[in-house]
């Protein structure tokens, strides 16, 4: 039963992203989801990587919804893992980004979100609290290490 049922969830969600989803979120899915219905690719590679790298700052940070468009760790670090999902060379971007948290490692080695972004910064990112400098920390540092960067010494 549990194979029929996650077979019919599974045609059900692509036919959701196929339908309603942006060239990004197709090129997603189809990377995602082993034999892919075609279509989810009517998307060139060109058009996914362009939707997916529009809003990218020029200090090669993505912005998050609630960062008022400047670049965030939390949304930086979630990018590269949609960019990594598609297995396509993505190099100037994911090197601007990868170069933007190198460059936001504070001095003792952590990583916080800027203190200006406030109140708010949703609870695992927000700024002056221990527990989410921890996670930003280690998803920062995840994505140095998995990507092959080196943070500051």
């Amino acid at each position: 039963m549990g194979d029929v049922l996650g077979t019919a969830e599974l045609t059900q969600a692509v036919e959701f992203v196929a339908t309603n989803g942006d060239a990004f979120g197709r090129a997603r899915a189809r990377a995602l989801i082993p034999d892919s219905p075609a279509d989810l690719a009517r998307d060139t590679l060109a058009d996914v990587l362009a939707e997916a790298c529009a809003d990218q700052r020029s200090d090669g940070g993505f912005p998050a919804n609630w960062s008022g468009g400047r670049s965030s760790l939390d949304a930086t670090c979630y990018r590269l893992s949609h960019l990594i999902d598609l297995q396509v060379d993505a190099a100037l971007p994911i090197n601007r980004a990868v170069r933007f948290l190198v460059n936001s490692q504070r001095p003792d080695g952590s990583f916080e979100e800027e203190a200006a972004f406030g109140g708010v910064t949703p609870a695992w990112a927000r700024p002056h609290d221990l527990a989410a400098r921890i996670y930003m920390t280690a998803n920062c540092a995840h994505w140095l290490d998995r990507l092959g960067a080196e943070p500051r010494a």
